[in-house]
């Protein structure tokens, strides 16, 4: 993920609260776990920082860390 946005690119993710929304299925289910997958990877990579945005459902910004 890191190769692709510029020096100082942003990466945009949207709607990673989902809500707080809690599963009801399956395929909810699934889709919450990849969410959390991908919000802890994020998260744990001391190659980026984050800030997460509380605009409606909100917004992540990614980017190298300097």
């Amino acid at each position: 993920m890191l190769a692709r946005p510029a020096p100082n690119g942003v990466i945009a993710a949207d709607n990673t609260l989902h809500s707080g929304l809690v599963p009801h299925d399956a395929g909810d289910r699934a889709m919450l776990e990849d969410l959390h997958a991908f919000k802890h990877a994020v998260q744990q990579d001391p190659r980026v920082d984050q800030v997460v945005l509380t605009v409606r459902d909100d917004l992540t910004l990614i980017r190298r860390a300097h």
